[in-house]
């Protein structure tokens, strides 16, 4: 046995009770072997035990740990969902019973200092009416913006902050800002009057209007469409414009013509085209005349030596060539010319 030691055999400190010495360390002291009142046996030093430091084999702070887990538990209208943290410390996720999610420190919750979202403050707006809105549910918060789901008249739902609605900053999904284009000219269409809202698949409501063609057909065009000049016709402006100079000149989308005025655009605009580097992606373009209208490419062409003719190999001897190499495809920049004269006006390669 050790010799100048306190025999502490069967005396017990907290949860510990000491079963025997096991050795004497030199500057820590007598090790002793516990046995603690949840049964496990440990070795510890008898100092920290004699003196109240450690009280346990290590199963209070288990308890303790145990007995601050919130998950579950209900605060008010809080439920703790789980256990997280952010640059504040430790914090607990909860689920308001409106929906609202948020992380409230523990003492928060225990103290009864945050009960909900502060949704309890919130006055409940639904089935009341603010312009045109109809407030039908409560929305999900952005922020701590308090916002409710609310159908127009007109037809459309969208999502509206409380303070939007009472402050009266919006009374209408927009629909009221649309001008009247009854009676109004845009290209070959006359204006007759509203035509029944069309709605999107993405539950838009998008405002119609019925038209009149000088052609005589009568269409449904979209108010958009009208305002932007992007349709101007119910469809023969096209078929006049286009159906002409194919069967005048025998041309349609399958001439070569047609098949050089597409490509001059789509190695100038089309990023996956294998020519965009060399000209895209050098900055070179297609003047507005061209790129828009293709009969305009086709009249410059007729007036400016553009003919249909093959060699012996089946392919066209004329091919389109700009002047300066590192200009635009324009009237003043371009020609007709052959293979042989296109490749001495070549870029050099760096």
């Amino acid at each position: 046995m050790h010799g100048n030691f306190k025999d502490i055999t069967g005396q017990k400190f907290n949860m510990l009770t000491a079963i025997e010495l096991v050795e004497i360390k030199k500057g820590v002291g007598a090790i002793w072997k516990f046995r603690c009142d949840c049964g496990n046996v440990i070795k510890l030093q008898a100092g920290r035990v004699k003196f109240g430091t450690t009280k346990s084999c290590g199963c209070i702070n288990h308890k303790r740990n145990f007995k601050d887990d919130l998950t579950g538990k209900i605060f008010g209208k809080w439920t703790v969902i789980e256990k997280c943290s952010d640059q504040s410390g430790v914090k607990w996720l909860c689920k308001c019973k409106c929906g609202n999610y948020r992380k409230i420190n523990a003492s928060d919750l225990k103290n009864g200092k945050s009960k909900n979202c502060g949704c309890e403050r919130t006055t409940d707006l639904t089935g009341m009416r603010f312009g045109k809105w109809l407030v039908i549910k409560r929305g999900e918060n952005k922020g701590k913006e308090v916002r409710w789901v609310c159908k127009c008249d007109c037809g459309n739902v969208k999502t509206v902050s409380a303070a939007s609605l009472k402050k009266g900053t919006s009374t209408n999904c927009g629909c009221e800002k649309i001008v009247d284009l009854s009676g109004k000219r845009f290209g070959k269409l006359l204006v007759i009057e509203k035509a029944e809202r069309h709605i999107t698949e993405s539950g838009q409501s998008v405002q119609m209007w019925r038209c009149i063609c000088d052609c005589g057909n009568e269409t449904i065009v979209r108010h958009s469409n009208l305002q932007s000049g992007n349709t101007i016709s119910c469809g023969c402006y096209h078929n006049e414009k286009f159906g002409d100079i194919n069967r005048s000149h025998n041309l349609s989308n399958k001439s070569h013509l047609y098949g050089v005025w597409k490509t001059m655009k789509d190695r100038c605009y089309r990023e996956k085209s294998k020519s965009y580097k060399n000209y895209g992606g050098r900055g070179i373009s297609v003047c507005d005349e061209w790129r828009n209208d293709y009969k305009a490419f086709y009249d410059w062409s007729m007036k400016n030596g553009y003919k249909e003719e093959q060699n012996e190999n089946g392919v066209n001897i004329l091919s389109i060539d700009r002047i300066d190499n590192d200009g635009n495809y324009e009237p003043s920049n371009c020609r007709w010319v052959t293979a042989d004269i296109q490749a001495k006006n070549k870029r050099r390669k760096k």
